[in-house]
C-alpha cells in the first residue's frame, strides 16, 4: 500500500469511527486508526500552510470574492471549488501585484506540496492491521462502509 492509499483509508476508517457496534467492532477500528496515527500525522504537518501562504490566500480569495458572480442573497457563487469570476480583467490586475508581494510563499508552497505529492508515491510503513471478524461487524453497516473495511475483515471458514 503506497502512502497516498494510507492516507486516503485512514480517513475512511474516521468516518466509520461512530459506528455502533460490539466491542470487537470498535477495538478494532481504533487499533487501526491508531497504527496509521503517527505515519499520518506527518501528512498533516507536510498539508499545513505557512502564515505568509494563508496571508496570501485570505487575501486572494477575498479578491475572488470581491469579483465573482453574487446570488440572490449576495454570496459569492462558487462552482466546484472555483468562484464564478464575472471581472477577470479587474481580478486580474490586483491578483498579479497579490502574487508578487507573495511569491516567496507561493513558491515554497509549490515545493511544499510537490514534496508532499512525491511522498505520498512512497510505500507506507504501516504493512498490516488489525483484523476484524466479519461476525463482529454491525448489522448496520452500510454497503459502502463495508467497502471501507474490507481489508480489515476476517472471513470465518
Amino acid at each position: 500500500m503506497i502512502k497516498r492509499e494510507l492516507f486516503n483509508f485512514y480517513y475512511a476508517l474516521m468516518s466509520l469511527a461512530d459506528v455502533q457496534g460490539n466491542f470487537k467492532w470498535s477495538y478494532g477500528i481504533a487499533k487501526n486508526i491508531k497504527l496509521m496515527k503517527d505515519e499520518v500525522a506527518v501528512f498533516k504537518k507536510l498539508l499545513d500552510m505557512s502564515e505568509d501562504f494563508a496571508k496570501y490566500e485570505n487575501e486572494r480569495i477575498g479578491l475572488a470574492k470581491k469579483y465573482s458572480e453574487k446570488d440572490e442573497k449576495g454570496e459569492a457563487i462558487i462552482i466546484g471549488q472555483e468562484y464564478k469570476i464575472i471581472d477577470g480583467k479587474r481580478f486580474n490586475a490586483e491578483l498579479v501585484p497579490l502574487q508578487k508581494r507573495y511569491k516567496k510563499a507561493i513558491e515554497e508552497r509549490k515545493n511544499q506540496l510537490n514534496e508532499l505529492n512525491e511522498l505520498l508515491k512512497e510505500e507506507a510503513e504501516t504493512k498490516s492491521f488489525y483484523k476484524i471478524k466479519l461476525c463482529d461487524t454491525p448489522d448496520s453497516i452500510t454497503p459502502i462502509q463495508m467497502a471501507i473495511i474490507l481489508p480489515l475483515l476476517e472471513e470465518e471458514t
